[in-house]
């Protein structure tokens, strides 16, 4: 069975990850991180503490890492040990232990500041994802994935991260990382790109737009029993205006009532008046009393609007493509 964050509780171990991460402390360096700095405490080891965690880590993987290419490097909050085989072994004071990064990911993690910057120190040895298609490292402030051949990995951090989990990582609606996160828009935006779509962090709030459709999406969602929606019918009522006719979805928390929003990079336009409340095995199907709910102005890139449910902790995302609404044009 593969290493992976998630399992049949889908939902209860989403909601239990994002409120580990809301209250993890963060450092910037290199990119503004998305959140604010905050000040942790940390319990110090000695130097030849961090070097014992270390070298016992080494001991159980010298065929992986390859012989030591560098000494005990010190810092005020840790260790590390460079290898032969492109890898380095981190040695953390708050979290006393020792992980393994290597390859591409480890490029990424010195992309981005290393311990000292947007991550922190590694959670994790690297290890395949869920559907064994590609290579992932957990870090105190997110994560960073390879897809099997790319050229590069890529990592998510803080708010975005906890978005990206809640729709289920690489595997979900959104598939994997394409960027690290960068500034969007004149206004202090920040933004991960991805297979297929981009989560955008603006005004304290995370939002995602699909851009083209996962493939295998839905049948990975029920497998994992993960919030998901599975059809979405919209009809139109005015210029840029969109209304819901049906939505089904399922795995989500029963009798919590889920809601509608039609989600732009800036926000996100709620449907008025949709809620839903799931049957006793997490399944919904919602068709308004009155026959449709609106959303004023439908916003789309590249054909595709990207319609959010919540509910009890749990969230889905589904790209609709069609012609209703109006293709939005700021900055991506």
């Amino acid at each position: 069975m593969k290493t992976h964050l998630f399992g049949p509780n889908y939902a209860m171990t989403t909601l239990a990850l994002a409120l580990v991460a809301t209250s993890t402390p963060l450092m910037g360096c290199g990119d503004i991180p998305d959140e604010a700095d905050v000040t942790g405490t940390e319990s110090a080891l000695t130097s030849s503490q961090r070097d014992a965690l270390i070298t016992a880590k080494y001991n159980q993987n010298q065929a992986l890492v390859g012989s030591p290419v560098s000494g005990f490097v010190q810092f005020s909050n840790g260790a590390r040990q460079d290898f032969a085989n492109n890898a380095s072994i981190y040695a953390s004071d708050t979290l006393n232990q020792a992980s393994i990064v290597m390859g591409l990911i480890l490029g990424d993690y010195l992309h981005v500041g290393a311990q000292s910057g947007v991550l922190g120190y590694p959670t994790s040895d690297e290890g395949d994802t869920l559907y064994g298609d590609g290579r992932y490292n957990t870090f105190q402030k997110g994560r960073s994935l390879w897809k099997s051949g790319a050229a590069n990995a890529y990592s998510t951090h803080d708010r975005i991260d906890n978005y990206y989990i809640s729709v289920a990582l690489e595997w979900g609606a959104l598939g994997y990382p394409l960027t690290d996160e960068v500034a969007f828009g004149s206004t202090g935006g920040r933004k991960n790109t991805f297979e297929y779509g981009t989560i955008y962090y603006y005004n304290s709030v995370a939002k995602a737009m699909i851009t083209s459709s996962n493939p295998g999406l839905t049948t990975r969602l029920t497998q994992q029993n993960a919030p998901r929606i599975t059809s979405v019918s919209l009809v139109s009522a005015a210029v840029g205006d969109a209304c819901i006719s049906r939505i089904q979805g399922g795995g989500f928390p029963p009798g919590k009532s889920v809601s509608f929003v039609a989600n732009t990079p800036t926000g996100g336009y709620n449907f008025s008046n949709s809620s839903v409340t799931p049957d006793a095995s997490g399944n919904f199907d919602y068709r308004p009393v009155t026959g449709t709910i609106c959303v004023q102005v439908l916003a789309k890139i590249n054909g595709n609007a990207t319609i959010q449910a919540d509910g009890g902790g749990a969230r889905a995302i589904y790209p609709y493509q069609g012609s209703l609404g109006s293709t939005w044009g700021g900055a991506q």
